[in-house]
């Protein structure tokens, strides 16, 4: 019998007999899908099988799957990229490059996500310093009128005006300066 006939066989047997294969189980780590092809068919007998598979077989969520754990088996780098020209102009060789291209998408969108939410959490580590810069602007006299160092001294830190004036037109810096000459 044709090996390519036989590989068809063997997915069709997986599929009705519902062998596991799930890329990432940690149950059983496909074992029974994964032997089955490997005791009969070399990587280029594989090969050869995936080019022989058309358009309506791949169709179903199962083959999918299987498919993606014999990429994975007979990549040679466990990237698949090495078999985009194996398969070149069949059908599994369309469908693998689909996989890849909707993964670099994918890459690149959380690439995006991710450059794109620092900017925001930048923007809102920003504001909330801008926020308890204001406060502490708006609290610096109470404390210079308390002479409360610590609390100056925590104000002073948020980044203050220390040239903003008072209704007498003293600036906070003149005030501290009043304050540290008095001790």
């Amino acid at each position: 019998m044709d090996k390519t006939v036989k590989f068809k066989l063997l997915l069709e047997e997986a599929l009705q007999k519902k062998w596991c294969a799930s890329l990432y189980c940690t149950t059983c780590g496909c074992l029974e899908f994964r032997n089955a092809i490997k005791a009969d068919f070399n990587r280029e007998e594989v090969l050869d099988g995936l080019k022989a598979l058309d358009t309506e077989f791949i169709q179903s969520q199962y083959i999918k799957e299987a498919l993606e754990v014999i990429f994975q088996d007979i990549s040679l780098f466990g990237t698949w990229y090495d078999l985009v020209d194996e398969l070149k102009g069949s059908q599994v060789g369309i469908y693998l490059e689909g996989l890849l291209d909707s993964a670099r998408r994918s890459a690149e969108a959380r690439k995006n996500y991710e450059i794109e939410h620092k900017k925001f959490m930048e923007v809102q580590h920003k504001n909330k310093l801008d926020k308890e810069r204001l406060k502490a602007q708006h609290n610096i006299w109470n404390a210079l009128r308390r002479k409360d160092l610590k609390a100056i001294e925590s104000m002073i830190a948020k980044g203050i005006d220390l040239n903003e004036t008072n209704e007498e037109g003293k600036t906070i810096k003149q005030i501290l300066g009043e304050i540290h000459g008095n001790h």
